[in-house]
């Protein structure tokens, strides 16, 4: 059985990475523990903004 994953570069993770900080910010306050801002980050890295790319 074949996985098919698109890791996406560097850029789209640096903006993942901001994008989940300033969400847990958001959500947690100035200092937001790590775990939030990393679950947040998977959630985006392998769910996506729920768009459709057409």
């Amino acid at each position: 059985m074949e996985i098919g994953l698109e890791l996406p570069d560097d850029d789209e993770i640096d903006k993942l990475a901001e994008s989940a900080y300033t969400l847990a910010v958001a959500q947690f306050g100035s200092d937001p523990p790590y775990e939030e801002v990393r679950r947040i980050f998977y959630r985006l890295l392998f769910e996506g903004d729920g768009a459709e790319d057409d």
